[in-house]
């Protein structure tokens, strides 16, 4: 059977790595995120120059004469979400929520989907509990999620 979410082999497999790598992607962000506001080591933040499309780090400053721990914080916030691993993170969420939201039970869709991007093998769609979509729904479902997420990160 033909399907309309086909990709070539080598993008398909880069985007399924991207996915897989969603859980430490997550547990990293949210590690920094409360780094930040906790004022834990957010000495410096990486941020991409306009011109040169090159990162590049900027200290903040040690004293608060110059400018509050509020704004500085806000500083290290913005360059977090400007950060290319948090714009990757954004977007297999947005393409999970997009690719299950039409169908009834859309978490615990998301969770097996996620189940087996991880590993096929060991969470076969057999494995995966009493789903309220067939075995061809949900390997489409599959197809097209992954097919959202090439897109989405421009790699087709």
């Amino acid at each position: 059977m033909q399907t309309k979410y086909r990709l070539p082999k080598d993008i398909y497999q880069a985007t399924l790595w991207i996915i897989r790598g969603q859980k430490h992607r997550i547990e990293e962000y949210k590690r920094k995120k409360d780094d930040i506001l906790n004022g834990g080591g957010a000495s410096y933040i990486k941020q991409k120059n306009r011109y040169t499309d090159e990162f590049e780090y900027i200290y903040l400053p040690k004293s608060k004469a110059t400018q509050s721990s509020v704004e500085i914080k806000g500083m290290a916030l913005a360059a977090l979400d400007d950060d290319e691993s948090t714009k990757k993170m954004l977007i297999v969420e947005q393409a999970l929520k997009a690719a299950v939201s039409s169908y009834s039970e859309p978490q615990r869709i998301s969770a097996a989907l996620m189940k087996n991007i991880e590993n096929r093998h060991e969470y076969p769609y057999r494995c995966l509990g009493n789903l309220p979509l067939s075995e061809k729904e949900f390997y489409a479902l599959k197809s097209k999620f992954i097919y959202l997420v090439a897109f989405k990160l421009k790699l087709i």
